[in-house]
């Protein structure tokens, strides 16, 4: 089962796929909660192999972040093919004060096994990336929401913070929506 586990390259190297910074597309509508817009967190571009969702042309991760805390879950939006470009570098990026890096995330392919018993196989799942971010490969049938295709994971972890300590499970519905939800890594 191929899998493209994600690591992220501090600073940019011109990668459209990367946290932090600002959006290199802009969403129909920024994303807020109570009027506070969001920070953006990330943006993974389709490129019909790693990521295949119709009709849309990246996804990108938003959070309130307030004071350092993050609150709340990250909203995950579909950027529509055919999005405006940011040119004018408009967005709340992630406070300097988090200390958290940018960067560009870099794809390695990976062949997944079909099925991990984590239980039996803990070692092996563990070393070979199977729980860290990743699009594609091996999840745990239980947690795909009926209908849905798994889309990939992003691991809570430095240099990637969302403040929750599990994973972001990325969902495909029938109806072609990015469902999110959250999973113990």
């Amino acid at each position: 089962m191929r899998s493209y586990h994600i690591t992220v390259q501090r600073g940019y190297h011109g990668s459209l796929n990367r946290c932090g910074g600002v959006p290199t597309h802009l969403p129909e509508v920024w994303p807020q909660i109570d009027g506070t817009d969001l920070t953006f967190l990330f943006q993974i571009y389709c490129d019909g192999k790693m990521l295949d969702i119709p009709s849309t042309l990246c996804i990108q991760g938003y959070q309130w972040i307030e004071h350092g805390n993050y609150i709340g879950e990250p909203e995950v939006l579909q950027i529509p093919l055919g999005a405006k470009e940011n040119t004018a570098q408009m967005g709340r990026s992630l406070p300097v004060e988090l200390g958290l890096p940018s960067g560009d995330f870099v794809f390695e392919e990976v062949e997944e096994k079909e099925a991990y018993d984590v239980l039996q196989e803990f070692d092996q799942w563990y070393k070979s990336g199977v729980p860290f971010s990743k699009l594609g490969g091996w999840c745990e049938a239980e947690i795909i929401p009926p209908g849905c295709r798994f889309l990939g994971w992003l691991a809570d972890e430095d240099p990637f913070v969302m403040g929750a300590g599990y994973n972001l499970c990325l969902f495909l519905s029938t109806e072609g929506k990015v469902l999110t939800r959250f999973h113990r890594p």
